[in-house]
């Protein structure tokens, strides 16, 4: 079957069920960020909005520009919608500060209230990647998931994509929108 018939098919089938039909994988129950601005991110912080999350590190030359210009893709498809926010966590934060990941943010042209880098000391980068996201990794920075984290308005996490699979980024795009559709 062709890639872009099979992408028609599983983006169908995921548009059929319901936001109550996604799982529920866990609840970000403790998060303590600082974001690119200075301010303080909870777990709180992320109620009332819909995420799409990942862990990346600003200095990669491999996966995590990939990963970025992959996020950017979706953050420019929901620039106009409401609700919808995006979280990018270092797992480099000894030469991630936050003057690193505001020029980041910049070079991207992002609006930072919409798309949070945010940085935590390595411990607590490596609980919120294992613990709260439920993501795998070792050998940080390099050895961070590759996937990205939908995370609904209840901060409870709805599903996970690989960044290089277009058919789970296709699947990605639904689930997003569907959470956002659903009050």
């Amino acid at each position: 079957m062709r890639p872009a018939i099979l992408i028609l098919i599983l983006f169908v089938a995921s548009a059929c069920r319901a936001p109550s039909e996604l799982p529920v994988y866990a609840v970000i129950d403790e998060l303590a960020l600082e974001t690119s601005l200075g301010h303080e991110l909870s777990a709180q912080g992320l109620e009332g909005t819909v995420h799409v999350a990942d862990f990346i590190f600003t200095s990669c030359n491999a996966a995590c520009p990939v990963m970025t210009t992959k996020m950017r893709q979706i953050y420019d498809e929901f620039a106009d919608v409401e609700g919808v926010r995006f979280l990018s966590v270092t797992t480099d934060p000894e030469r991630d500060t936050v003057e690193v990941l505001h020029e980041h943010a910049r070079n991207l042209g992002v609006d930072e209230s919409r798309w949070l880098f945010a940085r935590a000391p390595m411990e607590e980068v490596v609980r919120l990647s294992e613990k709260e996201f439920l993501l795998s990794g070792t050998g940080f920075p390099a050895g961070h998931s590759q996937r990205f984290v939908l995370v609904d308005r209840k901060r409870r996490i709805r599903g996970y994509y690989e960044s290089r699979e277009a058919a789970d980024l296709a699947r990605l795009r639904s689930d997003l929108a569907r959470l956002v559709s659903a009050r």
